[in-house]
């Protein structure tokens, strides 16, 4: 498995910008170029969102409607099993994630990257990159954040806020390369939590990630130990002979409320 290493934390990807009020004659966000603006706390009127990442709890997870909650789970035998449960609600304004990983399998706490690979379009023709999953390759963006920092080598960390960079594929379309261009969002995009020391919750406000969305996204997951991947979801058991088998890569439907 290839090193995955792109601008270490990329702190530099967003410039942090506040939501306010724009002259702009038809009443656009200068941050997020909508109206109503939906940047963080400036949601549509009457929208609530079910999840929240400022709770200290996954209950909320109860109360996704029915039929949208999407989940993947770590396959019986699988070699990449470092990754217990990825969960995903996503709506017009967000997209949520509920991560649990295996405490006992992520050790070195130094350095958790985590990778979120969306082929946010659901076109198989556009996009690449597939190390990890079945063809085609057709991610469009890679979200590189990490879950914990320490000192190099230590092996300890503290848990941090999940503010990945953003990059989007850079290479010939359906083709399997690392590489990748950054991304520049116009305000906040990520919010976390951490929930106890192997679950994080994470919401992406759709509309700050520059891509074309389509009525629904394929989406794989890793965490990684020394920059290899010790958990990849979805996946699946390894073969008779013990080599590893892909998966395809997990399908979202937006969920879209009846007028």
């Amino acid at each position: 498995m290839k090193k995955f290493q792109i601008a270490l934390m990329c702190a530099a990807l967003v410039a942090f910008v506040a939501c306010k009020p724009t002259p702009d004659p038809d009443g656009l966000c200068e941050v997020c170029g909508e109206n109503p603006c939906v940047c963080e706390g400036n949601e549509p009127e009457g929208y609530v969102c079910p999840i929240s990442v400022e709770d200290a709890t996954a209950d909320d997870w109860a109360n996704v409607p029915e039929g949208y909650l999407f989940e993947t789970k770590c396959a019986e035998g699988a070699s990449w099993d470092a990754l217990k449960s990825v969960k995903v609600f996503a709506d017009d304004i967000y997209v949520n994630l509920l991560v649990e990983w295996d405490p006992e399998l992520v050790t070195d706490l130094s350095s958790v990257p985590f990778h979120v690979y969306w082929n946010v379009d659901g076109d198989a023709e556009t996009g690449g990159y597939g190390d990890q999953w079945l063809e085609p390759y057709n991610i469009d963006v890679l979200m590189e954040g990490f879950f914990f920092v320490g000192e190099e080598g230590s092996g300890t960390g503290e848990p941090v806020a999940y503010e990945p960079g953003m990059f989007a594929y850079g290479a010939a379309y359906n083709t399997n390369e690392w590489n990748w261009s950054e991304l520049t969002a116009a305000g906040t995009f990520c919010f976390s939590q951490h929930l106890g020391n192997n679950k994080m919750e994470i919401q992406f406000l759709r509309e700050l990630i520059p891509a074309s969305w389509g009525e629904e996204f394929t989406v794989g997951f890793d965490i990684q130990q020394g920059w290899n991947s010790v958990g990849v979801l979805p996946n699946a058991s390894d073969d008779e002979l013990g080599n590893k088998v892909k998966a395809e890569k997990m399908r979202v439907q937006f969920y879209i409320p009846e007028e």
